[in-house]
């Protein structure tokens, strides 16, 4: 038997054995990878927020200068810091929850607790994320600025409906695809 044809038959049975996979849906490696993103999105903005406000210090006390709208420009990064932080803590379910009636409860109860719980979740972000994406529109249509930095409105709404719109999406997904693992304080 030849090399070439050993070769041929690994290329062969790697064919095969590819073709019998079954294609399916890895929602893990798509949070994390979510995660991931976000969280690097995130530091930008943290890293970027520092160094304005440095520069912005420096200016102003050793140069007598200060950056023009700075300090409003650090309000719309702690916003979309807040709100696109929500996507991250929606995904790796660490929001902050009253968990003392979920410990006590059996097994059943605290399936059923924690799907409401999504489902709750999913419902009242949805709708806030629907009100601010109404405003961002609004904001977009009317030419709306900023008065000082001279920042389009329609970006910090815009990032609110962002951010709760996919925690919304994220919550309705775990309410209806989440596997029933149920963790109590102790766990944690």
């Amino acid at each position: 038997m030849s090399m070439k044809s050993l070769g041929e038959q690994e290329h062969l049975k790697n064919q095969a054995q590819r073709s019998n996979r079954s294609v399916s849906f890895n929602f893990k490696s798509i949070e994390q990878r979510l995660v991931s993103t976000t969280e690097k999105l995130l530091a930008l903005i943290v890293i970027s927020a520092v160094v304005l406000n440095f520069a912005n210090i420096l200016g102003r006390y050793v140069f007598s200068r200060a950056i023009v709208g700075a300090e409003e420009i650090l309000i719309y990064q702690m916003v979309a810091i807040v709100f696109l932080g929500t996507i991250v803590v929606t995904l790796k379910d660490s929001h902050l929850r009253m968990s003392m009636l979920v410990d006590v409860a059996s097994t059943k109860a605290r399936a059923a607790m924690r799907r409401l719980e999504w489902f709750i979740l999913a419902l009242v972000t949805g709708f806030v994320s629907w009100i601010a994406s109404n405003v961002s529109l609004q904001m977009r249509g009317f030419g709306q600025k900023s008065l000082i930095a001279d920042i389009p409105m329609w970006l910090p709404h815009g990032v609110i409906a962002l951010g709760l719109g996919a925690s919304a999406a994220i919550g309705f997904w775990f309410f209806l695809a989440k596997p029933k693992e149920i963790k109590t304080a102790e766990d944690e």
